[in-house]
């Protein structure tokens, strides 16, 4: 179906300057359109004319003004009137950018109602473009958003539920994969190590630049972390221009900068003095200038289709969550979504008559670019699909489980409402203020109970998911804990514990490890200290509490931790580290003891052969050192594999 916009003069364009703005208040809020005309009229008037398959494909753009409303679907002004924006095939050709902003909520966004002037170049996109009011990120993580983004599916479906534990199959089939096989040139140009391309969203790619070390200075962990927009724009510049005139192009290019901690250039910080989240969105705002600029100066940009959201948001301290991952509440899930180009789209649109999601990205460029849709999509196309009120949206994040033990986090939105299954569940209603504050569960047949029911179906079909990962290699753990991302192997006996209730434990754990990869480690110490002092049976904080003495090379105090981490909860993962700081510290039977344990809970574990042959190598026997090396990799290609390489490549060198 076409996608139809209602209008009645053409429209002045709308200005996004801080004197226009709505003033909104720092807190997460989203105003609701109200209608300009009777839709019951409406509906008789034009469907005398038109038979009802054909009423239902006209999706009304509305340009009119009325009160306390904002420009957009379901605001009606003459109907006789009709503009079609989005049907099959309308963009044939065109080159994509793709430009995903890491970490950035959608009301931190001029084009959303943000007045302090964060984004003026995503503004001049939306000028020219369609913007989605009510976008919802599926988890609030980047490679699962990511994964959904370029596939259309959703998370279960795809089966990425994690960042740095998960891999996309290659059986999947991703954006990228489709546009090369219609004869697109690929480039993918990431900010951070979590999109490395080992986590599966290169397919598709004739070039992914997931260069996260720039300068080849050498990281702490032996990876580097993230480069800022600055670097990622210079690079796609740089494969941009190497494009013949005449290829079309499919350019996904992601900036992290937005993402903890923030460090924005000092002149974007002087620019938005106490506002450093903004600061940083508005240098990645500078840098996707730069992008624009070029497709116009190169004459590409009237037949390049811009589409520019973000994988999740950031909780700013919002229901106690100061950065992400652990909840699915809308401060961290709703995230913008504009869709650009002066040939397709001659002003500004606004939908806000449904709810969209980021598993419809993929599907909606297909269509609009005229290429069949996938059949195992979820997602649908968002301007060629009429609004659904009953559509409901999963969401997630496993998190909570996998990192720490508690509760998973499931639900469903729509379009003003939404409910969220945990120990304690939680249904909200979105128009409400202050947003999901009041918790209207019942458990009674209202709308959450229905979202409850259509939650367990939907679950049902999927299975359950049994929390099974790949194994997570050292320097990995390293640089997800650097940004931000702190892992935990401890798993809760018993009924598992509601993230709300644990969230003062989440934050003090995850401030410390952000404190000590600063190089504090005094300062995370003593907030890691105040959570075993709470709670002293805590393994989690005992866990982390040794990983801190660890990097602050205090081996007996690390070792004593690690002791009382995995005597509260017995793990591999625990043993492992438990042998490598024993073998530091030269405490070599006990480290036979460990090595013997580790053995016998996960026969074939790789890492604790790279441990025995490091022990080797460090007693001069190379050749026995090289063939524990070789098991390593042999028995444990995916966790000990990377590592295992290296060492083997260097026992051979000391045996030559």
């Amino acid at each position: 179906m076409a996608l139809r916009a209602a209008r009645s003069r053409p429209p002045a364009p709308r200005r996004y300057t801080p004197a226009s703005m709505p003033a909104r208040s720092p807190a997460f809020s989203r105003r609701w359109p109200s209608l300009s005309c009777p839709v019951g009229a409406w509906i008789a008037t034009v469907g005398r004319a038109l038979s009802w398959a054909s009423l239902v494909g006209l999706l009304t753009l509305g340009c009119g003004e009325s009160s306390g409303s904002t420009p957009g679907l379901g605001t009606v002004a003459d109907p006789a009137q009709i503009v079609t924006l989005g049907e099959h095939g309308r963009a044939r050709d065109y080159d994509v950018l793709l430009v995903t902003l890491d970490t950035v909520r959608a009301d931190h966004l001029g084009c959303y109602g943000y007045p302090h002037g964060t984004t003026p170049h995503i503004d001049d996109l939306a000028r020219t473009g369609v913007t989605f009011s009510d976008v919802t990120a599926p988890a609030p993580l980047t490679l699962p958003s990511h994964a959904t983004m370029m596939t259309g599916r959703s998370l279960p479906s795809h089966g990425v539920r994690n960042n740095g534990t998960f891999r996309l199959a290659a059986e999947q089939v991703t954006l990228a994969e489709r546009l090369r096989d219609a004869g697109y040139m690929t480039g993918a140009f990431v900010g951070s190590f979590v999109l490395d391309g080992r986590y599966g969203l290169d397919q598709g790619f004739a070039s992914y630049d997931d260069d996260t070390n720039p300068d080849g200075e050498p990281a702490e962990s032996g990876l580097y972390h993230e480069r800022n927009a600055r670097h990622v724009t210079d690079v796609a510049l740089k494969w941009l221009r190497r494009q013949a005139d005449d290829a079309r192009l499919f350019t996904w290019v992601h900036y992290f900068d937005a993402h903890r901690p923030f460090e924005a250039p000092a002149s974007h910080r002087g620019r938005h003095p106490g506002r450093a989240y903004d600061a940083e969105i508005a240098f990645v705002d500078e840098q996707l200038g730069r992008l624009v600029e070029w497709l116009r100066s190169s004459g590409r940009l009237e037949r390049t289709l811009v589409v520019v959201t973000a994988d999740h948001g950031e909780g700013l301290g919002e229901h106690g969550e100061q950065s992400h991952s652990l909840f699915i509440y809308e401060s961290t899930l709703h995230v913008p979504l504009v869709l650009s180009c002066p040939t397709l789209f001659d002003r500004d649109w606004v939908v806000d008559d449904r709810v969209a999601g980021l598993v419809d990205l993929a599907p909606t460029v297909l269509s609009l670019l005229g290429l069949p849709q996938e059949d195992a999509a979820d997602g649908r196309p968002l301007l060629s699909s009429p609004p659904d009120p009953g559509r409901a949206i999963y969401i997630e994040s496993m998190v909570p489980l996998l990192n720490y033990g508690w509760a998973p986090l499931t639900g469903l939105r729509r379009h003003g409402d939404k409910y969220i299954h945990a120990p304690d569940p939680e249904y909200y209603r979105l128009d409400e203020r202050p947003l999901e504050q009041r918790n209207r569960w019942g458990g009674t047949a209202d709308g959450g109970a229905a979202l409850a029911d259509a939650l367990l179906a939907r679950t049902g079909r999927w299975g359950e998911f049994d929390g099974s990962e790949e194994p997570l290699d050292p320097d990995v753990a390293a640089a997800l804990a650097a940004l931000g991302y702190v892992r935990s192997s401890y798993r809760s006996e018993g009924p598992l514990k509601n993230p709300r209730d644990m969230i003062g434990v989440w934050n003090a754990i995850s401030q410390a490890e952000m404190i000590s990869q600063r190089g504090d480690h005094a300062g995370a110490l003593s907030s890691i200290r105040r959570v075993v002092q709470k709670d002293p049976l805590d393994g989690r904080a005992w866990h982390a509490m040794a990983l801190i003495h660890r990097r602050a090379e205090q081996w007996p105090q690390a070792e004593q931790a690690l002791l009382r981490s995995v005597e509260l909860t017995p793990n591999v993962d625990a043993y492992v580290l438990l042998a490598q700081l024993q073998l530091q510290r030269g405490a070599l039977d006990a480290f036979e003891g460990t090595v013997d344990t580790v053995r016998d809970l996960d026969p074939g574990n790789g890492e604790i052969e790279i441990a025995v042959g490091d022990r080797l190598a460090l007693q001069g026997r190379f050749a026995e050192a090289l063939c524990a090396f070789q098991r390593a990799l042999a028995s444990d290609p995916v966790r000990a594999g990377p590592m295992a390489r290296q060492k083997i490549a260097a026992a051979e060198q000391r045996l030559r």
